[in-house]
């Protein structure tokens, strides 16, 4: 495929999803805070079974409307892109200088969906994890 057809593509790609890019951002932004805030309170002892029992119903909420909506969305953006990213490093030559700069924003606005993606699904282990010791 051309470089032209590629830079045509990503453009366009940046076009329809720019938009989501910024939601997602800021939807991690916003659920980030939260979510540590959560992680770092302590668990009720065993003895006070309704505090755990509403301890735990937090912890489910953090999980199902902060955690799952930002590894879903982040896990989407990625299914989304992968396609294109394949196009892009198959046609591009890489170089340390003069290089392409659309081909690699792209490349590193992937990485960092992806780095997004990888800490969103680990704050989500840990909630899980601390679910399970409740």
């Amino acid at each position: 495929m051309a470089t032209q057809d590629v830079n045509s593509l990503i453009k366009d790609s940046f076009d329809v999803i720019g938009l989501v890019l910024v939601f997602a951002f800021v939807l991690f932004d916003i659920r980030y805070p939260q979510i540590i805030k959560e992680l770092e309170r302590p668990i009720p002892p065993k003895e006070r079974t309704s505090e755990r029992r509403i301890y735990r119903q937090k912890f489910m909420r953090v999980l199902l409307l902060s955690n799952f909506p930002l590894v879903l969305g982040y896990g989407l953006l990625l299914y989304l892109f992968s396609p294109l990213l394949i196009k892009v490093i198959s046609s591009s030559n890489i170089q340390l200088w003069g290089f392409d700069f659309l081909p690699s924003a792209f490349v590193m606005v992937f990485i960092l969906i992806f780095l997004f993606f990888i800490w969103s699904a680990y704050l989500t282990v840990r909630v899980v994890k601390k679910v399970n010791q409740i």
